[in-house]
């Protein structure tokens, strides 16, 4: 299982405070993502999770990033139906509102490639908010999504087979992981909160 240190701590928060968004249970995260994704992240959950004897290869993440891109895409479009009061309310998701998932995403994906590749940025925060605005937030999402589909064009099966060590947001302990199951949690933990925010839109009608 990959220690990712994403979310932990809002996990915890939201936990103590009795929302029921997302509890740490395997079997609930894979019936949310099987309802909001429709299968889409079925095999990078359990590569994730560390079910079954599932291996991914190059050619399945490949094949994956596009569809990722789509999902956020109607993701974006959806947000931006909602009103600035939807768009900015408390629904009591872990990152508080749409906006505030909706930056997570981007600052998780900063995180991870930061992690894989060695650039870009870096954050500390794993709620702070990049953009205020949705506009400014989906051009960086936009040009985040071509920089992974980069990286992920550019990965070999010798690559996929290699570690990454990093240092986690909230600790200072170093981590050396094999890529293959990182990666597999870095599109997971983007359908977790996907998953979370349809439920927002949901909320709203």
């Amino acid at each position: 299982r990959v220690d990712c240190g994403l979310c932990a701590a809002a996990g915890q928060s939201a936990r103590q405070g009795g929302l029921k968004f997302f509890p740490d249970d395997r079997g609930a995260v894979a019936e949310r993502l099987e309802l909001a994704e429709r299968g889409v992240t079925r095999q990078i959950f359990h590569a994730a999770v560390g079910g079954g004897d599932q291996t991914l290869g190059v050619d399945e993440f490949q094949g994956r990033t596009n569809a990722v891109r789509h999902h956020l895409r109607r993701l974006d479009g959806f947000a931006a139906e909602l009103d600035d009061a939807q768009y900015r309310a408390d629904t009591g998701a872990f990152f508080k509102s749409m906006h505030g998932t909706l930056n997570h995403l981007l600052t998780a994906d900063w995180v991870w490639m930061h992690r894989f590749t060695g650039e870009g940025p870096s954050p500390t925060r794993l709620d702070a908010i990049h953009h205020d605005t949705l506009p400014g937030l989906r051009a960086a999402r936009e040009a985040e999504d071509r920089r992974i589909i980069a990286y992920i064009d550019s990965l070999t099966e010798q690559k996929l087979a290699g570690t990454i060590s990093y240092r986690r947001v909230s600790t200072p302990e170093e981590f050396v992981q094999p890529l293959a199951p990182a990666l597999a949690h870095f599109f997971n933990h983007q359908a977790h909160h996907r998953g979370q925010a349809h439920t927002i839109l949901c909320s709203f009608g």
